[in-house]
């Protein structure tokens, strides 16, 4: 890596005029086939070979990787004369995708044993929450019992010594802030606002403990305690679904914002108090049990979490395995291989990141975003760059390491599904507090918990002397790093990193390409939001805080229906002799000049060009007009750049005749 400015760090040097990089966004199968076409494209034009970098992300990647990796199969294991290459212009990859495009329900049978797998997982993810909820509260009531600052009154339950107690929460209060504007180191601040905060909340916490003890008395109720938690469920389920709907959605309407900011706040509030009032629920009851009684309830909420924090893996719970097998199921490499492989298929799970490229070939980077606290990432967003390559893993927040220097980097299969895991309690800077409680509870997690490329905080001093297969299963995510997800608790100091969808951090994949200085960048463009620039403006925004790149864009660009954009850029140390550097970028406007079956297929009042990335089960026409219209944008794209070779330039007839 090297640093061109004291902020601005590359991962290569100044390049050449040929430095080529292509980059497929994000968007479900919609950029899958959409990015299908352009490397058919780009190959067929020789383009390809040209190129020093294909980065990916998300959808763009489920093609992406059996692309590349059916290249590299192919220069090991050559083809046979006359054989069509694997994810060419009507190869039998193409036609096996177009006959699994319900790889995520394939029948009633997979979809039933889908649900039944995820209800187990979720219950298997909820008994760790329930786990720590009974030893707090046996804690909590076991230590107000022994003080007797909690106590049965006319069978009420009620705060003692209230005077007293609040007084030294103020007084704690005070002196913590004397204190705070005393010390200078940032670890000692730190300490002091915590402890100061402990201190108060165990305080004044039995007058809260007996309070709602009162509140959540049926008798203070007309309505039965079933109909009043019946009706709560309800109405929180309607503002969930508004909450998760809005999540990635802009709106400009003041009374709208103002809404969706009273919502959740109101839907967060309700998922602190499915943690919260449990906890405090039972720290009543405990405070009328026995010692004796108390103990056992503590015992084994301790025993539980260690059981499973031995033997549950998070990854293991979470949606992302059933995620990256059915992944598996339609994306394969390659077909027709006779005895070798599953039905004769070489799949994307038997292919590791090694495997994914030969000389002459691009370098394939799978992009994906790691999750991190606000104030590790260069934004406060909680989230940056983390890529898969061949020669490396990791990003430029965290560090990289070679594959092999972490033995539990994946199979290419879960590494796709990594960079396409859309939902997850932690989404970099589509996260917020509302959704990723709920999230984490009800498991909805597409995530990948990864070993730490740098390897993360030494191991401490009680497991440095424990066995070894101890300490690899106490290290592992388990119980803790789900809470992590639950409390937005990741760093970059943790051993383990929660991966995440790239569209995260970067939804194009092109500022990987600025990174590693390519002078030419095609960027197929699968944005589905009305002038089709959200991907452009994250784009323009990220390179110039990252990495100083300025580019010549200007409001023009907002309201444009050109499918094809030339952009020139520069990099922070270009000088008026260094070459020009264009971002050609292709966008699913559709113009008349394109084939006329998809002109007329965009006018059908349909979805197409603009497919939901929800939505995975489109049809085989579907499917086969975003594969020429890929193929259509990227042939415009080329001739934008002066790449397109003579004899492909004449397939591109001015009457808009199908390519």
């Amino acid at each position: 890596m090297t640093a061109h400015t004291s902020r601005y760090r590359y991962l290569a040097e100044p390049a050449g005029l040929d430095q080529i990089g292509l980059a497929l966004s994000g968007g479900g199968v919609r950029a899958a086939c959409l990015g299908l076409g352009a490397l058919q494209v780009a190959e067929e034009s020789g383009v390809l070979a040209r190129t020093r970098y294909v980065s990916a992300v998300s959808g763009g990647s489920y093609t992406a990787a059996a692309f590349m990796a059916a290249r590299a199969e192919t220069r090991r294991s050559p083809l046979p004369p006359g054989a069509v290459p694997p994810w060419s212009k009507g190869s039998p990859e193409e036609a096996h995708l177009r006959r699994n495009l319900r790889y995520l329900g394939e029948d009633w049978s997979d979809i039933f044993l889908s649900g039944a797998r995820y209800a187990l997982g979720m219950l298997v993810n909820l008994v760790p929450f329930v786990a720590a909820i009974a030893l707090a509260g046996a804690v909590l009531g076991g230590a107000y019992s022994v003080t007797r600052v909690l106590a049965v009154d006319h069978d009420v339950l009620a705060g003692r010594f209230i005077g007293q107690r609040w007084a030294l929460a103020a007084a704690v209060a005070v002196i913590a802030v004397l204190l705070e504007m005393r010390v200078r180191s940032r670890a000692a601040e730190l300490l002091t606002r915590r402890l100061a905060l402990a201190t108060v909340t165990a305080l004044v916490l039995p007058d809260v403990i007996a309070v709602s003890t009162r509140v959540l008395d049926s008798r203070m109720f007309d309505l039965s305690a079933t109909t009043r938690l019946a009706g709560l469920v309800v109405v929180l389920a309607v503002i969930a679904v508004y909450v998760f709907r809005s999540q990635w959605l802009l709106s400009f309407s003041g009374p709208r914002q103002l809404l969706r900011r009273l919502l959740r706040l109101l839907f967060s509030t309700a998922m602190a108090a499915v943690l919260i009032l449990p906890t405090l629920l039972l720290a009543a009851q405990v405070t009328q049990l026995s010692p004796v009684a108390t103990a056992v309830i503590a015992v084994t909420a301790v025993a539980v979490l260690g059981v499973f924090a031995m033997t549950v893996h998070a990854n293991d719970t979470s949606l992302h395995d059933p995620y990256s097998r059915r992944l598996n199921r339609a994306y394969v490499v390659r077909t027709g291989l006779g005895e070798r492989g599953d039905e004769g298929m070489l799949r994307l799970s038997q292919v590791h990141l090694a495997d994914m490229h030969a000389d002459g070939l691009p370098y394939l980077l799978l992009c994906a975003s790691v999750n991190l606290r606000e104030d590790e990432s260069a934004a406060g967003e909680g989230c940056a760059s983390f890529v898969f390559a061949p020669d490396y893993v990791g990003g430029a927040a965290i560090g990289e390491a070679p594959p092999q220097a972490r033995a539990a980097v994946p199979d290419a299969a879960s590494l796709v599904a990594a960079s396409g895991a859309a939902v997850a309690p932690n989404m970099g800077r589509y996260t917020n507090r509302a959704s990723r409680m709920a999230l984490a509870l009800i498991n909805l997690r597409l995530g990948l918990w990864l070993p730490n490329p740098v390897g993360g905080r030494p191991p401490g001093r009680l497991t440095s002397h424990a066995p070894q297969w101890f300490v690899r299963r106490w290290h592992r995510p388990g119980p803790l790093t789900t809470w992590r997800e639950a409390l937005g608790n990741l760093s970059v100091r943790h051993r383990y990193v929660f991966v995440s969808d790239g569209g995260h951090w970067d939804n194009s994949g092109v500022v990987e390409l600025l990174r590693r200085r390519c002078r030419t960048i095609f960027a197929v463009d699968a944005a589905v939001d009305v002038h089709r620039v959200g991907n452009l403006l994250r784009v323009i925004s990220l390179a110039r805080t990252e990495l100083g790149v300025e580019f010549e864009a200007d409001g023009r660009l907002l309201t444009s229906k050109e499918p094809v954009e030339r952009i020139r850029f520069a990099y922070p140390d270009d000088t008026p002799d260094s070459p020009a550097n264009y971002l050609v970028l292709v966008r699913t406007h559709i113009s008349d000049d394109m084939p006329s079956d998809l002109v007329a297929l965009a006018a059908d009042r349909g979805a197409f060009p603009c497919h939901s990335t929800v939505n995975q089960f489109l049809r085989a026409r579907d499917v086969d007009a975003y594969v020429a219209l890929g193929r259509w944008l990227m042939q415009r794209g080329l001739l934008a750049a002066d790449l397109l070779p003579a004899g492909l330039d004449a397939r591109v007839p001015a009457n808009g005749a199908s390519v």
